[in-house]
């Protein structure tokens, strides 16, 4: 009777702490709402996409804004390190990310558009440039850019072409107010400190400054892992949507509600949310891809400022 009595004592202290973990833990990072299992993945994946199975990493989503986020979070300084060491080490990860620069050109041509509608032609600043192929493009049109990121290998690749970029951590730029504009290409998700990354960005920027930030956005993947299981890990990845869309480095999947709640709250103000055309690929992907920018151009006709089928976003917001 005493043993059974003591484990009930036990039981009840460990759900009491792991409800007080859930709560204190596993909060939204964009809205601070309350969250719910999403789905386990693999930690791992290589530059083809396959799944390393010897360990997984679990990810929830904001009940409130849809927001979906790796749990727990990685610490940032850990993470840092770790691309630091490893994104792009080899000549194939190099390659790969040679071949990722290629087939993003049109989203690419979207932000370079949007700066140049701006009216933002000095002081830009791409976060996370890669190989400086954005930054080329901007360069080709005139603007006034540098570029900076963490991998010593890959900013030795853009060194190479004779591109303004240098390995830098933002977070150590010490002056304010340096850039009329401040952009990242498929970067933000990566990250798992938006609220210092944004704090720090708003200091970074002059007044009226502004700040782009082209990502993915969480509705697309709750569709796909609705309807087919894409990214659970008992479907082997197929089609590879899984890695596309979360793993190895993608951190948290913002909505467009929980992105916008969150530069609120650093002193941005959400100018537009714009749309992006998918990216190239090869494979089935290649077949797809006209099928998909067909379907999506339909129903923005038919839907202009809600159809919510797109894989990606650029988010415009400037300094209040």
């Amino acid at each position: 009777m005493y043993i059974t009595k003591a484990l009930f004592c036990n039981w009840i202290k460990k759900s009491i702490k792991l409800n007080f973990m859930s709560k204190t833990v596993n909060l939204c990072i964009a809205c601070k709402s309350q969250t719910a299992y999403f789905c386990r993945l693999p930690a791992y994946a290589d530059i083809t996409g396959t799944l390393k199975t010897n360990e997984y990493v679990d990810y929830v989503f904001c009940r409130k804004c849809k927001t979906i986020q790796q749990s727990p979070l990685p610490h940032a300084n850990k993470l840092l390190e770790s691309v630091k060491k490893t994104y792009a080490n080899t000549k194939d990860k190099q390659e790969f990310e040679i071949e990722v620069s290629e087939n993003a050109k049109s989203q690419h041509r979207k932000i370079v558009s949007t700066l140049i509608k701006l009216g933002i032609a000095t002081h830009v600043l791409e976060i996370g440039c890669g190989i400086g192929a954005l930054c080329q493009m901007m360069i080709n049109q005139n603007i006034n850019c540098t570029g900076i990121d963490v991998a010593y290998e890959i900013v030795r690749l853009a060194q190479d072409r004779g591109l303004p970029v240098n390995q830098q951590d933002f977070k150590k730029i010490k002056k304010k107010n340096l850039y009329n504009a401040i952009v990242m290409s498929h970067v933000f998700e990566h990250l798992s400190d938006p609220d210092e990354t944004l704090h720090k960005i708003h200091g970074l920027l002059k007044p009226k400054g502004y700040f782009l930030t082209a990502q993915p956005t969480a509705f697309m993947t709750h569709f796909l892992n609705s309807i087919f299981s894409l990214n659970r890990s008992r479907s082997r990845s197929l089609l590879k949507l899984g890695y596309l869309n979360l793993n190895p480095w993608h951190i948290i999947i913002y909505s467009i509600l929980g992105m916008k709640i969150l530069a609120d709250r650093h002193g941005f103000e959400t100018i537009e949310i714009v749309p992006m055309p998918s990216v190239k690929g090869d494979g089935i992907f290649k077949i797809i891809r006209p099928v998909y920018n067909f379907f999506n151009r339909i129903g923005e006709i038919a839907f202009p400022s809600k159809w919510p089928f797109h894989v990606a976003h650029l988010f415009i917001m400037r300094k209040k």
